[in-house]
């Protein structure tokens, strides 16, 4: 894959054996294509008897240069390593953030 210039060097990861680009990857991407923005559609929350989460879910809207591209994140404690865990209203966000950002840009 070729990159612009000044991509992040932590902009790809090789998962099992093939390139992906990261959320700083993405970031960079779509600020060189133009105005964009994201707002967070919907939050969907199930929480366990110990009141802490334990799936959520997340739609966000990416906006770019006026089309807009809309994706759902998920994250619970079955699909998450133990140190993510307790963070997964943030994870669901990042997953939906990153799919809407890759419809955007086409990857």
């Amino acid at each position: 894959m070729k990159f612009p210039k000044g991509f992040p060097v932590d902009g790809v990861t090789k998962l099992n054996g093939k390139e992906y680009i990261t959320h700083n990857g993405l970031i960079f991407l779509m600020t060189k294509a133009g105005q964009w923005s994201s707002t967070v559609d919907h939050v969907e929350r199930v929480f366990g008897e110990d009141g802490l989460p334990i799936y959520m879910e997340v739609t966000v809207t990416v906006m770019l240069d006026g089309n807009t591209h809309a994706a759902i994140g998920d994250a619970s404690v079955a699909n998450t390593g133990r140190a993510i865990s307790n963070a997964l209203p943030r994870m669901a966000h990042t997953r939906a953030m990153n799919r809407a950002m890759r419809a955007a840009l086409g990857i």
